[in-house]
């Protein structure tokens, strides 16, 4: 029985050992991993260094952001504003211009380095952010003003660029949707809000039937996150509904959310444009 005792004891002796031995290899991996990461709240190191940011370190770790999302900086200015305290080392604006893909913005935001009380461990100041407002050039959709606004009340740089570039690519591949389609069936789709719209209309060339609106959507989820949000809308004269007494058009919507979810938005755009040039009016 001692002998066994003995055994279980030195067992749990080697776990205990094994498990001090992972939590260090995950405790390096986490350093790792968060020294790889982008400075998105512009923060100070754990270095104890109260080096102001100079615009040129400011241009490396926008550069590092627009690296790490995409996103192309064109621009970047500062000015100096009047410190509010003894405290605060330092504070100034900086206005941030830059581009992704169709979607043109200005960002700009408030600066500051603080002092920290003495007891501090390991830090002599703080850098933060705040009274952050950016503005999108041209027509933009409300999700995405929406999206942009909620970031900016959470002074979140590094959201903002990552919901700039996703809203961005799901854009485009909205777009080369739409062309592809008005390339190929040109007598059959039009687009009321152009090409960059979110609207897509089928109709027959003869002029004949119903109008069929598809209607394209970008929804942002949290974590940048951009789904698409899609649903018909049909049009029918009264003289077309008088002859639809099975009422095929007018649960089309409800028809095509089913098409949707198996065949995804192009495919199942398309289905309803061969549905139309196939009909004989």
């Amino acid at each position: 029985m001692d002998a066994e005792i003995q055994n279980y004891q030195q067992k749990a002796e080697q776990l205990s050992k094994d498990v001090d031995v992972l939590q260090r290899k995950i405790r390096n991996l986490e350093k790792d991993v968060d020294d790889h990461q982008p400075d998105d709240k512009l923060t100070a190191s754990a270095s104890g260094k109260a080096t102001k940011l100079t615009d040129a370190e400011l241009q490396r770790q926008l550069l590092q952001l627009a690296n790490f999302t995409g996103v192309t900086i064109s621009n970047t200015s500062s000015k100096s504003l009047p410190r509010d305290s003894s405290h605060v080392r330092y504070k100034k604006q900086r206005r941030i211009s830059g581009s992704c893909k169709q979607i043109q913005f200005c960002l700009c935001f408030v600066e500051e380095e603080q002092k920290l009380p003495c007891g501090e461990p390991g830090l002599a100041c703080r850098r933060t952010i705040s009274e952050m407002t950016v503005e999108t050039v041209g027509t933009v959709e409300e999700d995405l003003k929406t999206a942009l606004h909620q970031l900016e009340s959470d002074n979140d740089l590094l959201g903002v660029f990552r919901v700039i570039r996703s809203y961005a690519e799901s854009s485009a591949r909205r777009k080369s949707t739409f062309c592809d389609f008005r390339d190929t069936f040109p007598d059959v789709v039009s687009f009321p809000a152009d090409i960059h719209g979110n609207l897509i209309q089928i109709m027959h060339p003869s002029g004949i039937g119903p109008v069929m609106t598809v209607v394209w959507n970008l929804f942002i989820k949290p974590e940048a996150v951009v789904v698409p949000k899609v649903h018909l809308e049909v049009q029918i004269s009264k003289s077309v509904r008088d002859l639809d007494e099975d009422g095929i058009l007018q649960s089309s919507a409800k028809h095509f959310q089913i098409i949707l979810r198996r065949l995804g938005v192009g495919k199942a755009i398309k289905s309803l444009i061969m549905a139309v040039t196939s009909t004989d009016q």
